[in-house]
C-alpha cells in the first residue's frame, strides 16, 4: 500500500501525461440490450465500445444509468440496482441477466478499455432527473424507490413544475443526499477497477431546493457542496493508495464559473483546493469561448477539456447540420486551437462515427473540409438559474433563435475560425446565409462583409444565399461578419392582401411540421381541436403558467408598418386577455383583448364596446412606431395613436417562458391566452400578418472551407 501523499503526486504527473479525448458511453447499451441479441459480454460490448479499438480516444467513461439518482446498473448494494425493462418492445434491460453470471456491465467496459490501452472511467450523473416523467397513476421505470420512500428529499412536489430546474432533482441541502453521493463513489473506487470517476453536473443542472424555486445557491450551500467534493476527493485517493494506482476524477461543469457558483457548484473552489484532475465545459448551453475556459484553468494550474455534446437545435435544413462530421471538425479545430487539454464527447455512440478517427489533436483536422456554425446547443441557461442568460458571452443563431437584419442598421457577428496561416491558402472558403424560401429575392438586398471585405456573386441554394469568401480576407482566430439589409421600407401599393405568414387554422398544428411556431407555456389545462372548420382554443386553468397561445418569430420593426388579421369568435373570458393577439415588433408591446361584449388594447388602457361574440369579425390591427389601430370588420374601433408605448423589454409580464428567446421576446406575434388567473375560449378562423418589408431574417450561418479531395 502506498501513501496517500504518493499516490496524489502520481496522480499529478499522471494527469501531466498526455490530452485527455473522453467518450462517455452513457450505458443505455444494457439497459436497451437488443432482443434478439445473445446475452453475452461480447455482444454488450459490441453495442457501443468495441469499435472504439482503433479511434483517437484515450479514455472511455461508462455510466450506469444513476437515472434518476440512487439507480444503478452495476453492482451495488449502497444503491439500488435498476432491473425494470423500459417498455420498449426491441429491447430488454439486461442488467440483472449479466449480473446473474457475474458479468458485470461496468467491469466489462473497464476491462475491455485497459486492455486496449485506454483508461476506464465511471460516469456518476450526480443528479440525473429522466424520471421526471413520474406520476402516482404512471409510475415510471427510472423513478428509483429511494425517490418513493422519502419525497422529502427532492426540491419539488411530484409533477409540479418548478421555476428552474426539475422537481425530481434531490437536494443537496440534504445531509443524506450528500452521504449517498460519497457513498456511491466510495463503493465504485472500492470494487472496480476503475482509472477514473466522472462527476456529471450536467445531468441534470438542479442542485437546491433554493435555486429550484427562483433563488440562488446559499453560501452554507455552495460550502456544503465544496465539504462533499473534499470528501470524494479524500476516498479517491485513499482507495487509490491501498491498491497502489492513483483514481483520477473529472467533473462536467458549466464553463462559467461564476453560473456554476450561483447553481452551489464553486468551481473555482474545487480548482484551488485540488478536488478534480480535469474539468469539462459542458451542457445545453455554451456560456463563454474556450479561450475564456482555458484561462480559467490556467489561472489555477489544471487541466480542462472542451465538452462536444451533440447538437439539439431544431429545424434545421438538411443541407449543413452541427451533426455531421464536417461541424464536428470545426468544432475540434477551434477547442484545440484555443489551447484546451483535451475533449470530451458525449451522446454520440456509434464506434464507427467518422470523426472518431480525427479528435487525437488539432493536426487531425487540419487541412480538412469544415462547417462552422455560430451556435452548436441552443438550450437557456435560464432554465437552470433564474436570470441564467445575463451570463452568456455568446452570441446565438439558430432556425429557432433567428437574427433580424434591420435595413439602415447592420448587425455584427465575431467568428473564430481554426485555419492557420500555410493551409487557410489553399481553401476554399463560403458563406452560407439561410434566409428562407425567398433567398432569390434577397440576392441584391443583404450586404455581408467579412473583416471590411465585401463579398458579392451570391448564388441561391434553396433557402441558402452562397457566397464565396476569399481566403486572404479571412484570418486565423477572430473574425467580424457584418450583416446589412437595404429593403424597401414599405410594401408597394396594391400588394394590401400579400401576407407574410398565414395560418387558416383547418388543423391543428403538430411538431416538428409547426415550426417555427410554437407552444410557449407551462404544462396546464388547454383545449386545441378543429371543430366545424375553425380551431377552438381554450384556456381552461387558472394555475401559474397557464397561458395556452400558439406564438410565431415575427420579422417585425417599430420604424414601417406591421399589419395582424384575424377573424374569430369569443366564446367566453373571465379576464380581458384570456382571448388575445399580442404583438411586439422589437420596441414596443401589445395586448389585444377580447369579450364577448369589448374589444381592447390592455397596455393602452383602451377599450371599446363591440359584440365580439356573436359572431365571427374580422380585425386588423396595424402598428407603426408608437402607434396602433384596431378595425373591426373595416371599420376603426380603437385609435391608440400615440399609445402604443410598453417596451418590448418588459418580458415577464407577459411570455414567463421565453427566457433566452431573445430575438422572440422582442419580436413575437401570438395569440389564445395570456391570463394565467382567467380562463376564457375562441373559435379562430384565420391569423395572418405581415412586417414593414424593411427587415429581413437570417435563420442560420455557416462558413465552409473545403480543401483538395484528398483532405476531405
Amino acid at each position: 500500500m502506498k501513501s496517500v501523499e504518493a499516490i496524489r503526486a502520481e496522480r499529478r504527473e499522471l494527469t501531466q501525461s498526455r490530452p485527455r479525448v473522453i467518450i462517455n458511453n452513457d450505458g443505455c447499451d444494457v439497459l436497451y440490450y437488443p432482443k434478439d441479441k445473445p446475452l453475452t459480454p461480447e455482444t454488450l460490448l459490441a453495442l457501443r465500445t468495441a469499435g472504439l479499438a482503433d479511434k483517437e480516444l484515450t479514455t472511455i467513461s461508462y455510466c450506469t444509468i444513476s437515472s434518476g439518482f440512487s439507480n444503478f446498473t452495476h453492482g451495488t448494494w449502497v444503491g439500488t440496482v435498476l432491473t425494470k425493462n423500459m417498455d420498449n418492445p426491441k429491447a430488454i434491460n439486461a442488467t440483472a441477466d449479466f449480473l446473474a453470471k457475474g458479468q458485470d456491465p461496468l467491469r466489462l467496459v473497464v476491462d475491455f478499455a485497459q486492455n486496449h490501452g485506454f483508461e476506464g472511467f465511471w460516469c456518476f450523473r450526480m443528479n440525473d432527473t429522466h424520471d421526471a416523467a413520474h406520476r402516482p397513476d404512471k409510475p415510471y421505470k427510472l423513478f428509483p424507490p429511494l425517490k418513493e420512500e422519502h419525497p422529502e428529499w427532492l426540491v419539488g412536489t411530484v409533477g409540479v413544475k418548478q421555476a428552474c430546474g426539475t422537481w425530481s432533482s434531490v437536494d443537496y441541502a440534504r445531509p443524506e443526499i450528500r452521504d449517498l453521493a460519497w457513498r456511491y463513489v466510495e463503493e465504485v473506487c472500492q470494487n472496480y477497477p476503475v482509472d477514473g470517476i466522472e462527476l456529471d453536473f450536467c445531468r441534470h443542472l438542479c442542485y437546491f431546493k433554493s435555486v429550484a424555486q427562483g433563488g440562488r445557491a446559499t453560501e452554507a450551500e455552495i460550502a456544503a457542496m465544496n465539504e462533499l467534493m473534499l470528501r470524494i476527493r479524500a476516498v479517491a485517493d485513499q482507495e487509490g493508495a491501498r491498491r497502489g494506482k492513483p483514481i483520477l476524477i473529472a467533473v462536467r461543469v458549466p464553463d462559467d464559473a461564476e453560473y456554476s457558483r450561483a447553481i452551489g457548484l464553486d468551481v473555482e473552489y474545487w480548482m484551488a483546493n485540488d478536488v478534480a484532475d480535469f474539468y469539462i465545459g459542458s451542457d445545453y448551453f455554451q456560456l463563454r469561448s474556450w479561450e475564456d475556459w482555458v484561462a480559467l484553468g490556467r489561472r489555477h494550474g489544471v487541466k480542462v477539456l472542451a465538452g462536444l455534446s451533440e447538437s439539439r437545435v431544431r429545424d434545421e435544413d438538411k443541407r449543413f447540420r452541427r451533426g455531421s462530421q464536417w461541424s464536428y471538425r470545426a468544432r475540434l479545430a477551434r477547442a484545440w486551437a484555443a489551447g484546451v487539454d483535451g475533449i470530451y464527447i458525449f451522446n454520440v455512440f456509434n464506434p464507427q462515427t467518422a470523426f472518431f478517427r480525427e479528435c487525437g489533436g488539432p493536426q487531425s483536422v487540419a487541412g480538412k473540409t469544415k462547417h462552422y456554425f455560430v451556435t452548436i446547443r441552443d438550450g437557456r441557461p435560464s432554465r437552470y438559474l433564474a436570470g441564467g442568460d445575463a451570463f452568456s458571452k455568446l452570441p446565438v443563431l439558430t432556425p429557432l433563435q433567428p437574427w433580424t437584419i434591420i435595413s439602415g442598421t447592420p448587425r455584427t457577428l465575431p467568428m473564430t475560425i481554426s485555419e492557420p496561416d500555410g493551409t487557410r491558402e489553399h481553401g476554399r472558403f463560403a458563406a452560407h446565409l439561410r434566409v428562407g424560401e425567398k433567398a432569390a429575392e434577397l440576392v441584391d438586398k443583404l450586404l455581408v462583409h467579412v473583416n471590411g471585405v465585401r463579398l458579392e456573386g451570391a448564388a441561391v441554394a434553396g433557402e441558402w444565399l452562397d457566397f464565396p469568401v476569399p481566403a486572404a480576407a479571412l484570418r486565423h482566430g477572430g473574425n467580424e461578419i457584418v450583416f446589412a439589409a437595404a429593403l424597401d421600407p414599405e410594401p408597394m401599393v396594391g400588394q394590401d392582401n400579400i401576407w407574410e405568414v398565414e395560418y387558416d387554422c383547418q388543423k391543428v398544428m403538430t411538431y416538428p411540421a409547426q415550426l417555427p411556431w410554437r407552444r410557449l407555456f407551462k404544462e396546464c389545462k388547454w383545449l386545441e381541436e378543429i371543430r366545424d372548420g375553425c380551431l377552438v382554443l381554450a384556456d381552461q386553468d387558472s394555475a401559474p403558467g397557464s397561458i395556452p397561445h400558439l406564438a410565431y418569430p415575427w420579422n417585425a420593426e417599430s420604424t414601417g408598418s406591421n399589419v395582424v388579421e384575424v377573424r374569430l369568435k369569443v366564446i367566453s373570458s373571465t379576464a380581458p386577455e384570456a382571448v388575445c393577439v399580442r404583438i411586439a415588433d422589437s420596441s414596443h408591446v401589445e395586448m389585444i383583448t377580447f369579450e364577448p361584449g369589448r374589444v381592447g388594447l390592455s397596455f393602452a388602457g383602451m377599450t371599446a364596446d363591440f359584440p365580439a361574440g356573436d359572431g365571427f369579425h374580422t380585425y386588423r390591427i396595424v402598428s407603426r412606431s408608437k402607434d396602433i389601430q384596431v378595425y373591426a370588420d373595416g371599420k376603426l374601433l380603437l385609435d391608440g395613436a400615440g399609445k402604443f408605448t410598453t417596451s418590448a423589454e418588459d418580458q415577464s409580464r407577459w411570455l414567463p417562458l421565453a427566457h433566452g428567446l431573445q430575438e422572440w421576446n422582442r419580436r413575437m406575434v401570438y395569440f389564445g391566452s395570456a391570463s394565467e388567473a382567467g380562463q376564457g375560449e375562441a373559435h379562430w378562423q384565420f391569423m395572418r400578418f405581415r412586417d414593414s418589408g424593411n427587415t429581413l431574417v437570417l435563420k442560420d450561418f455557416v462558413l465552409s472551407v473545403n480543401y483538395s479531395a484528398p483532405k476531405q
